[in-house]
C-alpha cells in the first residue's frame, strides 16, 4: 500500500489569503472606530 500524500490545492491558499486581507482591511476602521469612542471632546468656551 502507498501512502496518499494530501496535495495543496492553490484555491484553498488564495482563499486564505483572501480572507486574511479582508480581516486585516477590517481592524484599521475599526480601531479607528474604537479610537474615537474613547476621545471625549471638550466643550469649546464661547468666543466673546
Amino acid at each position: 500500500m502507498n501512502p496518499v500524500i494530501p496535495q495543496i490545492d492553490p484555491a484553498d491558499t488564495a482563499w486564505v489569503l483572501i480572507a486574511t486581507a479582508l480581516v486585516l482591511a477590517m481592524i484599521v476602521p475599526g480601531l479607528a472606530l474604537f479610537y474615537g469612542g474613547l476621545v471625549r471632546s471638550k466643550p469649546v468656551p464661547p468666543a466673546t
